[in-house]
């Protein structure tokens, strides 16, 4: 056996060496990590730091847009219909309405000001109190206010998040050793997968108005006593204003901003606002600012924009209102859901009226919000422009036209008489004139007495006489079936029945177009094209809401006597005691020639009224229509509307001549 003595000795000898090897250890241990630092400090600050620098001295360039102050559309006796207005705002940062306060976003803040962090977070605790006092606001609105913005904008915020979570993330690199790690201390940073919720919006980088500012002496005051606050600032924005509110809010229409944070300008929307927006935009101008490093932007040159022009309207405020109060008095009163009134002037298609029920304010339109949430959820499409954009059957209304396809065909003479018996054709229950609704019949009628009296079988035989291809060239030749070329946006064509080949389809679908039913499909302002076109010697022309365009006018190929024999029958049918316009407007103050319609709808629901009519009789100059939808018979409520717009006015369109 070894002896303890020999033990001793190896293991003297064998220590120094265990002794050294961990010391060498230790020194490795100590001077590696220290030589990466060091190896680490010497990159950035030879390496990264003069690109740093580099970048902090470049000269940062960037152009920004600046709006033109949008053109003024007035009405035609010069009244403000739309205006720009320019207003200034007491804007602030979104972070400073935050609660709590961000400490990185103060502590950058702080940075730029020259402020402490905590001193900053002081003043912008105190600033709605400081704002109260110095603008008279009361402090509990800009408290509701800057609510709002907070409640809105984290709204979006959670929007976003929600969807990046739902986002499934990408997995992390695999390492590959300390050697890899090592490396990547010298190379530039890997991207690093970010949390869900860390990201910025937009919209938390926004300044937001809290307070409008009355006049301009407050507003250099307040930009004196403001200007420490770097996130609090002094803007001009520009506001799209409709002082007569409702007032043919359809015609002058609407717009939206085109700026995300409400500094920029505008666009047309609806209207006039869209028809003419390039008219009333005008040209934007630019600024060029410049900065280095960090520093604010300074104006280093730019153009100054050009302002829109101003647009006026052919619409008179005063016949306007009027007619858009009828509207609404008899919508309201239930005679019927919804209507339009047109009112034109027959030798240049300009509209002195054009009013559609039920409307809008477009002052609401461009502020949003519920309210305007509200107006677009609406099923009474409040914001549809009736006159050019609703199509409904016409009823009699139409028969004008028929009457001049039969008469311009040479299927019928000025003096020959159709019988009626109360009903056409073989069967006494199918294809019955109104008349017979009480077991009556008109008996021998001329064209002009059976518009007068509205004959529904004078017309049948005049349909089947003509066939449908001589019908429907006629029609198309007063502008059925094709848009009128309105200078307002979405304006809708109508629609004429597609009769198929000779011999192809019974005559139920003519019989019913002869009396403007069926699939036979107008707007408002058609009626009132085809009808100018009957008293104006037989042109079409353009309807249109401005004067900003030449009249053009399409003459249609009609003799002169088959207008007389239609137009008599229009006035017939106002002054004869078997007229059917007669006993609303045959007391008129006005003369008038005028023609009535009821378009059924099917059974059991109430039909839509119509009436037409021209005015004054010995020169015919202005046509006016009336379409109530769902507003029971032509010869009632729309004829009492047609009477009361004209008698209200022919006084005042002798002293506005157009």
């Amino acid at each position: 056996m070894v002896g303890a003595e020999t033990v001793r000795k190896l293991a003297q000898r064998v220590a120094p060496t265990v002794s050294r090897g961990r010391i060498q250890l230790l020194r490795l241990a100590v001077v590696l990590p220290a030589v990466v630092i060091l190896a680490r400090v010497m990159h950035l600050q030879w390496v990264v730091a003069p690109v740093v620098r580099a970048r902090q001295s470049e000269l940062a360039v960037r152009t920004r847009p600046v709006p033109a102050t949008r053109g003024t559309i007035r009405f035609r006796d010069g009244t403000i219909a739309a205006q720009s207005r320019s207003r200034v705002v007491i804007a602030v940062h979104y972070r400073a309405l935050e609660r709590p306060l961000r400490n990185e976003w103060l502590k950058r803040l702080a940075s730029q000001s020259g402020q402490g962090p905590e001193q900053l977070r002081e003043q912008l605790l105190g600033l709605l109190p400081a704002l109260a006092e110095l603008t008279g606001t009361p402090l509990p609105q800009l408290e509701a206010r800057a609510s709002a913005i907070r409640w809105r904008v984290s709204r979006l915020r959670e929007a976003v998040l929600a969807r990046r979570r739902s986002t499934a993330a990408l997995p992390e690199p695999p390492v590959e050793g300390w050697l890899h790690r090592l490396a990547t201390l010298f190379a530039d940073a890997r991207p690093r997968p970010r949390r869900a919720d860390d990201f910025v919006l937009k919209e938390e980088t926004w300044y937001y108005p809290l307070v409008d500012l009355a006049h301009t002496r407050g507003a250099v005051e307040l930009a004196t006593r403001l200007s420490v606050l770097p996130a609090v600032r002094l803007e001009v924005r520009s506001t799209r204003t409709y002082p007569r509110h409702h007032l043919a809010a359809h015609a002058i229409g609407y717009v939206r901003s085109t700026g995300e944070d409400g500094t920029g300008g505008f666009e047309g929307v609806a209207g006039i606002e869209a028809e003419y927006d390039r008219v009333l935009a005008g040209t934007a101008g630019w600024l060029r600012e410049s900065r280095r490093g960090d520093a604010p932007y300074r104006t280093a040159g730019g153009k100054a924009p050009v302002p829109g022009e101003d647009v006026r309207l052919t619409i008179d405020p005063r016949l306007q209102r009027l007619a858009e109060r009828l509207l609404a008095d008899v919508c309201r009163s239930g005679q019927a859901r919804s209507g339009a009134v047109v009112l034109m002037h027959a030798a240049s298609g300009r509209l002195l009226v054009a009013a559609s029920w039920p409307g809008y304010d477009p002052n609401v339109a461009v502020s949003g919000g519920s309210a305007w949430r509200r107006l677009v959820r609406d099923r009474r499409a409040p914001l549809m422009a009736r006159y050019s954009q609703m199509i409904l059957p016409p009823g009699s209304v139409f028969k004008p036209i028929v009457a001049v396809a039969a008469l311009e065909s040479g299927v019928v003479t000025a003096d020959e008489q159709i019988v009626c018996r109360g009903y056409y054709g073989p069967d006494p229950g199918r294809f019955r004139c109104w008349i017979a609704q009480d077991g009556g019949a008109h008996g021998p009628l001329t064209v002009e007495a059976a518009l007068a009296q509205s004959c529904n079988v004078v017309f049948y035989e005049l349909a089947v006489r003509l066939g449908p291809e001589r019908l429907l060239r006629v029609a198309r030749q007063f502008g059925l079936g094709t848009p009128t070329g309105i200078d307002l946006p979405g304006e809708r064509s109508g629609k004429l029945p597609a009769f198929g080949p000779a011999g192809g389809n019974p005559p139920v679908e003519l019989l019913n177009c002869a009396i403007g039913q069926g699939t036979l499909l107008v707007t408002p302002v058609q009626v009132a094209r085809w009808t100018a076109a009957l008293i104006n010697g037989g042109y079409l022309v353009r309807p249109s809401v401005t004067g900003r365009r030449a009249v053009l006018r399409t003459a249609v190929p009609v003799d002169h006597r088959t207008l007389s024999v239609v137009t008599a029958g229009m006035v017939r049918a106002v002054r004869s005691p078997r007229g059917t316009a007669h006993r609303a407007l045959g007391g008129a103050a006005v003369p008038l020639g005028a023609k009535t319609g009821t378009a059924e709808v099917g059974p059991g629901r109430v039909p839509h009224a119509w009436c037409v009519a021209f005015f004054p009789v010995e020169r015919p100059r202005w046509v006016v229509v009336v379409c109530l939808e769902h507003g029971g018979h032509g010869g009632e409520t729309a004829a009492g509307l047609v009477k009361q717009m004209a008698e209200a006015a022919m006084p005042r369109l002798v002293s506005l001549p157009p």
